[in-house]
C-alpha cells in the first residue's frame, strides 16, 4: 500500500527545525549515551534519542522507537551489536536525521531541497532524513515519521541546551528510567521519568505431525545430524514499486556430519514458516531418513521443532554456533550487478515473454538503447519487478553454489587449507606523542584540574580512536564522583575499541599483543571496560572480554587469567582487590593462589596451560 508523503509545509517544518538542530550543534557537550525520550502526540509512542557526533565523524539525532527500538540502541552501546554483525544491524527501528555531505543526497532528497529553495554549503551540511525498520533497507520518510521527526527535533533542542547547563539532568532517579519530554493540553510539553513498556513477545507457533503421517515416519531409519537457520539475505529486493524494499529471509538445512547443504531457499518475511516446514519434508522424503539430531541457533526455531522432534525420536539441539551453516553464510559474498550485467540479465530473462518480443518488434526497445537510456529501462516497473525475480534467483544459486550439492564435493573440502591466524596491529597514533608530553611533563597538574580536562577532550577530538586520552578522563571524571559522565567516556572509547579490532563479522582478531605499543591503548580500554562489568555485577560479560582478551595475549601481560580465575571462584571484584591488592600493584601470593587454583577449570585454563608449554 502506498504511504501518505510529507506535504510542501511538513517538509518546511522539518528542514526548518533541522537546520536549527544543526547549527546548535549539542554533539559538542553530549555523548550517544545520553538517552531521552519523545512522546508521539499522535500515537503515543516514545522516540528515545541520542545525539551522535561527538567523536567527529557521524552527526545526527537517532530516534529509536518503542521500546524494540530503544533495545537496539541499548546492544549497540553495550557491544553485544558490533560493526560487521549484520544480524543485528538489521534489527533497527528508528527515525535517523543526519547532516551529510552532497555526495549522499540522491536525487529524490535533492528534489525535495530545490522545491523548498534551501542552499547548502560544505562537509556535513546536508540534511538527511531515513526510516529504519527491522528487515527493510532504509527508506525515505512517510507523511507521520516526517511529523514525529519534526516534533522531536524541536524538542531535542530545548533537552540539548537544558542538558549544556545540567549534565546531571538524564541521570535517572529510578535504575531503567528515562527522562520523556510528554504532549500536554496545547503545545505546553512536560518532563516524566517512565519506564520503557515491556516488549510484546511474538507467539512462536508449535509444530504439530499428523498421526497418520506419524507412523509413516516412525519407521524411518535415523541418521546424521542436520543444522537449520534462517537469516536475512545481504541484497535488499522491492516486489513493488510503491513499498519499501526488504531483506528476504535465507532458510538452509544441512548435514553436519558431511558439511553438504541437503536445500536452501530466499523467501518473504511472511512466508519463512511455511517454506522451513515444506523443506523439513522434502529433506526426509530426499533422504529416505530421520536425522538423530537437529541443531539450531535460533529460539524460535528450537520452540517450532520441539513438538515434532520429540514425538520422531530426534534429538533437538539449541546451540549458539552452527558448523556448516555459519561457513556458508561466511562464504556468501556481496554480488552487485552493475548496468550491464544487469541489463543482460533482463533480456535473458525476458527473451521468452510475450510482452517483451512485443516491446521489441515496436522498435520502443531499440529506440531506448540509441538513446543510452539504458537506466531508463531498468526503471520501467515491470523491468523492475523482473528484475528481482533475477535477483532471487542468483541468490539461490549462489546458495547452491557455496554450499554444494548433494553429489558434489563438500563445503569442508578446503576448510582447513588457510588457517593463517589474523593478527591485529594498530597504526602509529601522532597524538600519543601529545598525551605522553601532556601527562609526563605536566607533573603538577592535579587530576581535578580543568585544563587538563579541556586538552584530553581535543585529544579526543584530534584523534577519536587513541584511547589513553578516554581512560585518563574516565579516572578524572571518577575521582571527582561522577561514576555516570566516567561510564560514558569509557564506553565511547569501548565501543570504538571493538570496532578498530573487529573484522566486517565482528569477529575478533586471533591476536591482539600486548607486545606490541600501538596495542597497549586498546587493550587497556578493554580490560577497564571488562572490570567495569565485573564491577557491577555483570560477571557473564566480563567473563567474556576476560577470556576474549587473555585468547588473543596469551603472555598476558594484563593478568586477565587472574581475573577468570576469581570469577570463576565466584569472588567479587571488591573481594578481589581486598585479597590482592598492595597499594597498587600485586605481589606474589596472588600468582601462588592462581597456581593453586587455575587447574580446577580445564574449560578456561588446559588450551592456555598448552601454549605455554610451547612457548617456554
Amino acid at each position: 500500500m502506498k504511504e501518505k508523503l510529507p506535504s510542501i509545509q511538513e517538509w518546511k517544518d522539518l528542514y526548518r527545525a533541522a537546520i536549527k538542530f544543526k547549527k546548535l550543534k549539542p554533539w559538542e557537550w553530549m555523548w550517544d549515551s545520553d538517552i531521552f525520550g519523545v512522546k508521539n502526540p499522535a500515537t503515543g509512542e516514545i522516540g528515545y534519542c541520542c545525539v551522535m557526533g561527538r567523536a567527529g565523524e557521524h552527526f545526527a539525532l537517532g530516534v529509536y522507537l518503542g521500546t524494540d527500538g530503544l533495545e537496539g540502541l541499548l546492544k549497540i552501546q553495550s557491544g553485544e551489536i558490533v560493526p560487521g554483525d549484520e544480524e543485528g544491524l538489521f534489527l533497527q527501528k528508528c527515525l535517523m536525521a543526519s547532516f551529510e555531505d552532497r555526495k549522499i543526497i540522491d536525487k529524490q532528497d535533492y528534489e525535495v531541497i530545490r522545491i523548498l529553495g534551501l542552499r547548502f554549503r560544505g562537509q556535513n551540511a546536508w540534511p538527511l532524513f531515513r526510516s529504519y525498520l527491522p528487515g527493510h533497507l532504509p527508506w525515505y520518510l512517510n507523511r507521520g515519521e516526517a511529523k514525529f521527526l519534526t516534533v522531536v527535533l524541536q524538542q531535542a533542542i530545548h533537552v540539548c541546551k537544558r542538558f549544556r547547563k545540567d549534565p546531571e539532568m538524564l541521570d535517572s532517579p529510578l535504575p531503567g528510567q528515562f527522562l520523556v519530554k510528554v504532549p500536554e493540553d496545547g503545545s505546553r510539553w512536560s518532563d516524566q521519568w517512565l519506564e520503557p513498556m515491556d516488549l510484546e513477545e511474538e507467539e512462536v507457533p508449535v509444530g504439530t505431525v499428523d498421526d497418520d503421517a506419524l507412523e509413516d515416519l516412525r519407521k524411518l531409519k535415523h541418521q546424521g545430524v542436520w543444522e537449520a537457520d534462517f537469516f536475512y539475505f545481504h541484497e535488499a529486493v522491492q516486489d513493488d514499486p510503491e513499498e519499501r524494499p526488504y531483506y528476504p529471509y535465507v532458510i538452509l538445512w544441512a548435514e553436519g556430519d558431511n558439511g553438504i547443504i541437503l536445500s536452501s531457499e530466499v523467501v518473504g518475511h511472511e512466508q519463512w514458516l511455511a517454506v522451513f516446514v515444506e523443506q523439513f519434508q522434502e529433506n526426509i522424503e530426499n533422504t529416505k531418513s530421520l536425522p538423530t539430531e537437529v541443531i539450531v541457533k535460533k529460539e524460535e526455531l528450537f520452540t517450532f521443532l520441539e513438538g515434532v522432534t520429540s514425538k520422531l525420536g530426534i534429538k533437538l539441539t539449541l546451540t549458539t554456533d552452527l558448523k556448516v551453516i555459519d561457513q556458508a553464510r561466511k562464504q556468501m559474498q556481496d554480488f552487485p550487478m552493475d548496468e550491464d550485467e544487469m541489463f543482460k540479465a533482463v533480456i535473458e530473462l525476458l527473451m521468452e515473454d510475450e510482452s517483451f518480443r512485443a516491446l521489441m518488434e515496436d522498435k520502443s526497445l531499440e529506440d531506448l538503447m540509441k538513446k543510452g537510456s539504458i537506466q531508463d529501462l531498468l526503471e520501467d516497473e515491470s523491468i523492475q519487478s523482473l528484475i528481482e525475480e533475477k535477483r532471487r534467483e542468483r541468490a539461490n544459486a549462489q546458495i547452491k553454489e557455496n554450499g554444494h550439492d548433494p553429489g558434489q564435493t563438500t563445503l569442508f573440502d578446503d576448510i582447513n587449507s588457510n588457517q593463517d591466524e589474523r593478527e591485529y596491529v594498530d597504526k602509529d597514533r601522532k597524538v600519543m606523542d601529545d598525551y605522553h608530553k601532556l601527562i609526563q611533563e605536566e607533573p603538577g597538574i592535579s587530576l581535578l584540574n580543568v585544563e587538563l580536562k579541556m586538552e584530553l577532550e581535543k585529544l579526543i577530538k584530534k584523534d577519536p580512536d587513541f584511547f589513553d586520552s578516554y581512560l585518563t578522563l574516565f579516572q578524572i571524571l571518577e575521582s571527582e564522583g561522577r561514576p555516570s559522565e566516567a561510564m560514558k567516556v569509557l564506553d565511547e572509547a569501548y565501543k570504538r575499541a571493538i570496532n578498530l579490532i573487529t573484522d566486517k563479522k565482528g569477529e575478533w582478531p586471533d591476536l591482539l599483543e600486548w607486545g606490541w605499543l600501538e596495542n597497549r591503548h586498546i587493550i587497556r580500554t578493554i580490560l577497564n571496560k571488562a572490570i567495569s562489568l565485573w564491577k557491577a555485577g555483570k560477571t557473564d560479560d566480563a567473563l567474556d572480554l576476560f577470556r576474549k582478551l587473555l585468547k588473543s595475549n596469551p603472555d598476558d601481560n594484563i593478568g586477565a587469567r587472574n581475573y577468570i580465575l576469581a570469577i570463576r571462584m565466584k569472588m567479587s571484584f571488591k573481594k578481589f582487590e581486598k585479597r590482592f591488592n598492595r597499594g597498587g600493584f600485586y605481589n606474589s601470593r596472588l600468582m601462588d593462589w592462581f597456581e593453586e587454583n587455575y587447574k580446577k577449570f580445564p574449560d578456561d585454563f588446559d588450551w592456555w596451560d598448552e601454549a605455554m608449554e610451547k612457548y617456554e
